[in-house]
């Protein structure tokens, strides 16, 4: 009886793990966005899961500070101007040291897989659709603070990106800065690639502070 006990709770606590982890993703390529209503029916639904996990994950999300509730029950918490600006001046230097850190760690195996995103993102365009510019972006950084091998580093710029996706900016502005960020993320690539760590830091500093002057000036101004 007390395993069969164990084994529910643990079946239950994965769950919980994966509709956190699938509404975290979400709310990246910005399928949810700020003050919108979660609802707990229509997640079950969409994620194919029951809506006990579900309920178990927003809990989460709200200890997280992702998600507020009131009398009319959780919604996705907005991102005022203050905390953008903190939000971004941590993600600035943790993407430089994501970089600096994925250079002296990077296995072969992830460095060819580095070069990999970079062919493909060189085929890549302002024109392809909004949600595939998020998802290209997410993954091309993740993979950064993947190679670092710093476990803290990686979950913690990925809590920093998930808070700062709840900003959007009409599709025309943000395919317009695509562009822009595309040869950004192609640079720093091959700098990584042809073993330049301090040029590759350089670069994806500059990135990361033009797409925060970027995004407080078309949101918040």
């Amino acid at each position: 009886m007390i395993i069969q006990e164990v084994t529910v709770i643990k079946t239950k606590k994965n769950l919980s793990e994966v509709a956190y982890d699938q509404i975290k993703d979400l709310i990246m390529v910005g399928k949810v966005s700020q003050r919108e209503r979660i609802l707990e029916v229509q997640l079950a639904e969409q994620l194919n899961i029951s809506r006990t996990p579900i309920r178990e994950a927003v809990r989460m999300l709200e200890k997280d500070g992702l998600v507020s509730r009131d009398s009319m029950g959780a919604y996705i918490t907005p991102l005022s101007k203050k905390e953008a600006q903190d939000l971004y001046k941590v993600r600035i230097e943790l993407e430089e040291l994501s970089v600096k850190e994925a250079m002296e760690n990077g296995t072969d195996e992830e460095f060819q897989e580095l070069k990999d995103i970079i062919e493909a993102l060189k085929h890549m365009s302002g024109d392809e659709e909004t949600s595939t510019i998020i998802q290209v972006n997410t993954a091309f950084h993740s993979h950064l603070s993947k190679m670092s091998g710093n476990f803290y580093l990686q979950h913690t710029l990925r809590d920093i990106r998930t808070r700062l996706s709840l900003i959007r900016v009409s599709s025309l502005i943000a395919k317009r800065r695509y562009d822009v960020s595309l040869r950004e993320h192609i640079a720093v690539g091959e700098a990584m690639l042809d073993g330049k760590k301090e040029n590759a830091a350089k670069l994806i500093r500059a990135h990361a502070e033009q797409a925060a002057a970027f995004a407080m000036y078309n949101i918040y101004e």
